[in-house]
């Protein structure tokens, strides 16, 4: 669920781009790439490399895990914040901040 806000944001700013069919769903092809490159490079290192990235990839996975456990929280708070700010600013004004 974390990971269902940045996407439904980056849906938000294409769409407010007011980009044309083509080019919104060219944007989203992009971002879903990026997204899912990191994904694939696992499997592609454990198909090119064999066994032996194993435990490199166990050492990448304890460092990634240290660090979500201590910024996903202050992330997400902060993602709320701006969400609560922009949603208060729209009340008031009738216009988004962002």
């Amino acid at each position: 669920m974390p990971f269902a806000l940045p996407y439904f944001a980056a849906v938000d700013q294409i769409l407010k781009a007011n980009l044309s069919l083509e080019a919104s769903v060219l944007a989203l092809a992009i971002y879903n790439a990026a997204y899912a490159l990191p994904f694939l490079l696992v499997p592609l290192a454990v198909a090119i490399v064999g066994d032996d990235c194993k435990p490199f990839l166990e050492k990448i996975n304890n460092f990634l895990v240290s660090i979500v456990d201590k910024l996903m929280p202050i992330l997400l708070f902060l993602i709320g914040a701006a969400l609560t700010v922009d949603a208060l600013g729209f009340l008031i004004s009738g216009e988004p901040l962002w």
